[in-house]
């Protein structure tokens, strides 16, 4: 089942979560590679990450066109216990809020997070189709704003009577109830024409 809220999180801290999210220097944020039945490969932007990535981007790109799960995006990771930063700011809201609100609006009862991140899709990044067994509920901040269905990175739910397309609106929620089994979903390539990036805040609650 997949629900979407829109003006879900107050008009101010909306705002300054995109703002923060643009305004966030570029080594703050790790590269992501899934490829083949490979654990996921994290980059910095280092020298080192730049080299490696033309090599990665490589593997991934035969990794999808054989049929395995992959993808490659802009994520942040764990930050320090003592950060004070937007996210971690966001977090406390996740942990006490939102969990509140999750206990009212969905099937979890004693909801706790499995993990949240920002993530970046830029041109040419996507995620294949996977289903994210037995992870609960997975939910999307979506904070982009101006965003065009032509530029890709639209959210696919695979179901019976066929595939649901949700468009990324600016300051909606969209709450996946994926269950023991799962869901099959997948985010479009985003394309080389895009004139920014793709943002949200994602994650998932699993019941404790």
């Amino acid at each position: 089942m997949i629900k979407i809220y829109e003006d879900f999180l107050p008009q101010e801290l909306a705002e300054e979560l995109h703002d923060e999210i643009y305004k966030t220097p570029d080594n703050w944020w790790t590269y992501a590679y899934k490829y083949f039945d490979k654990k996921p490969v994290y980059m910095q932007h280092t020298l080192t990450g730049l080299n490696a990535k033309r090599k990665l981007d490589e593997a991934v790109e035969r990794s999808f066109q054989e049929g395995n799960f992959s993808y490659k995006f802009k994520r942040s990771m764990k930050h320090v216990d003592t950060c004070k930063c937007y996210e971690c700011k966001f977090n406390n809201y996740l942990n006490n809020e939102f969990v509140e609100w999750l206990k009212n609006n969905t099937f979890l009862e004693n909801p706790y997070k499995y993990e949240s991140f920002v993530s970046i899709y830029d041109r040419g990044d996507f995620l294949s189709s996977h289903t994210d067994e037995q992870r609960g509920i997975a939910f999307i901040f979506n904070l982009t704003k101006n965003w065009k269905p032509e530029y890709g990175g639209m959210l696919h739910i695979s179901r019976d009577e066929g595939i649901e397309v949700v468009y990324p609106k600016f300051n909606s929620l969209v709450i996946m109830e994926l269950g023991d089994g799962g869901l099959s979903h997948y985010v479009s390539e985003v394309s080389q024409y895009a004139t920014h990036q793709r943002i949200a805040i994602s994650g998932w609650f699993n019941e404790s």
